[in-house]
């Protein structure tokens, strides 16, 4: 590990600077798996997600240590990919948000061992939805027919035909109204009333990449790290006000994501090569950890977040071949190392008796696989229907009677209430 801590920041830098010429290729990639995710303290936990995977992996820190809770892939075998999620508390209920092009998704997981799809929803219009932003209480997708705001029971109340394949770089103010959007070298401000361009103000990027803000409302300052510095912006009189007020010149060519708590007098911001903290009134820095060598090698600091917790906040960042978590102080409490093994295996859809054959009213066993994560399952036998709920597996046993029928061969049908996958095994009633 790596961590400057009240040293003299300039002279590190700079030997961090030229030894930057020397990082390998394979180093600076932007490959998955882990480069974004969602992070939130919950119940007195730091509950983080990533679907970078392309399934859903949840995780919490509790104490000092990463457990992974859950692994989920999309029910649809067609689209078997997610590509964004969001957490959001609601009521008492912390739910996960989750788009795979053709369906939303919104999971609680407020147990995050176990965790409940609550809806599944597609959008009347057949859009394809790759990205999701939060607008204050609202969902916002992201996708190729432009920007709509859900509601909690997932209805569309507004849209913006805004067509971004950034959809990182897209957030929304807490009202709706904005739209901060990072494109072409530049921080635009949309108001999505009037379809204007209130402001904008120019950003160096050398690619298309992932790029997020962090908008201290309290103060009235937007913070963000572009390919050359990380910058604040002034929106104080109005979002058509930008102006840049401060800067400080990182010594990578990339930049990526910039966190911090509004109470704080600080933020941290990724550069691939590491997280720098600075101050937020004068931008210098203040510390910095170089993270290459950190938890799994070959690391490349991307996507992160900071939040409160009991001992202190924590820093998550997703820094490429692991998930790393710091203190304050940017030494490393512990990381997560992808694994491969770890996918999702598909099952084949299966039904399984005790017994094929019985009187009316005798009980049977049913066993099942093959279905959505913690699905509801609807069991038709003979027309009476049935309910159970898949494991995290995918799988279900449950005891159910033979109703009372006409004797003769029926069916006993198992339906996935969300992904609509069926099944059926035959039964002979005497």
């Amino acid at each position: 590990m790596k961590t400057i801590k009240n040293k003299n920041i300039i002279n590190i830098l700079l030997i961090l600077g030229a030894f930057a010429f020397l990082i390998p290729t394979s180093i600076m990639s932007t490959d998955k798996p882990y480069f974004s995710g969602e992070v939130i303290s919950y119940n007195n936990k730091i509950i983080f997600g990533t679907v970078n995977s392309d399934n859903f992996e949840l995780f919490t820190l509790e104490g000092d240590k990463i457990g992974r809770q859950a692994m989920i892939s999309s029910d649809e075998k067609k689209y078997k990919q997610f590509f964004d999620l969001i957490f959001k508390k609601e009521d008492s209920h912390l739910y996960a948000y989750l788009v795979n092009g053709k369906y939303l998704y919104k999971y609680d997981i407020s147990d995050p061992k176990f965790p409940t799809l609550i809806k599944k929803i597609k959008d009347n219009a057949e859009d394809w939805m790759y990205g999701l932003s939060k607008s204050g209480d609202k969902v916002a997708t992201i996708g190729e027919k432009g920007i709509k705001i859900w509601n909690t029971d997932l209805q569309i109340i507004l849209s913006y035909n805004l067509k971004s394949d950034l959809q990182d770089n897209i957030s929304l103010s807490d009202d709706g109204r904005f739209i901060f959007y990072i494109n072409n070298n530049s921080l635009q401000v949309i108001d999505i009333y009037t379809d204007e361009i209130l402001s904008e103000t120019k950003l160096s990027l050398n690619e298309k990449s992932y790029h997020r803000i962090y908008n201290d409302i309290i103060s009235g300052y937007i913070y963000l790290v572009d390919d050359e510095a990380a910058r604040k912006i002034s929106y104080i009189g109005g979002y058509d006000k930008l102006n840049e007020v401060g800067r400080f010149t990182h010594i990578s060519d990339q930049g990526y994501d910039v966190a911090g708590l509004d109470k704080n007098g600080y933020i941290y911001f990724s550069d691939g090569l590491g997280v720098v903290k600075a101050d937020k009134n004068t931008m210098k820095p203040i510390d910095w950890a170089y993270t290459a060598g950190l938890g799994e090698i070959n690391g490349w600091a991307m996507g992160m977040s900071v939040v409160d917790y009991p001992n202190g906040e924590k820093i998550i960042l997703f820094n490429k071949n692991s998930i790393l978590i710091l203190d304050e102080d940017l030494n490393m409490v512990d990381y997560y190392v992808y694994s491969e093994s770890g996918n999702v295996e598909e099952e084949n859809l299966w039904l399984q008796l005790d017994k094929y054959r019985g009187f009316s009213g005798f009980d049977i066993l049913l066993k099942g696989g093959g279905y959505g994560y913690g699905e509801d399952l609807i069991i038709n036998f003979a027309g009476i229907e049935f309910s159970a709920k898949a494991d995290r597996d995918g799988r279900f046993r449950e005891i159910i009677k033979v109703p009372s029928v006409l004797p003769g061969r029926t069916y006993i049908e198992v339906t996935g209430k969300y992904s609509g996958l069926h099944y059926s095994v035959s039964f002979d009633i005497e």
